[in-house]
């Protein structure tokens, strides 16, 4: 998590512990997945943010947790 906490800082040019969608969008559209617009808007908004920034700690808690809940569902489903 620190990791992912540490990668979303550099885009924090304010250095305020939040990161704007704009700045998510230039992590997210260079990342392995190339998401679009629509599917960054989508996650931005659906992590709880407020106004045009979120906490970069609690995007990447809800995203991680997400995951968590997605693995453990395939996990149930494949057994």
């Amino acid at each position: 998590m620190e990791q992912y906490i540490s990668l979303l800082s550099h885009y924090d040019h304010q250095g305020q512990g939040t990161i704007t969608q704009q700045e998510l969008s230039r992590f997210l559209a260079h990342g392995v997945e190339g998401l679009s617009e629509r599917e960054i808007n989508n996650l931005f908004h659906s992590t709880s943010a407020l106004g045009n920034e979120i906490g970069i700690s609690d995007f990447v808690r809800s995203i991680m947790e997400d995951q968590e809940i997605h693995n453990a569902s395939l996990n149930v489903s494949f057994k």
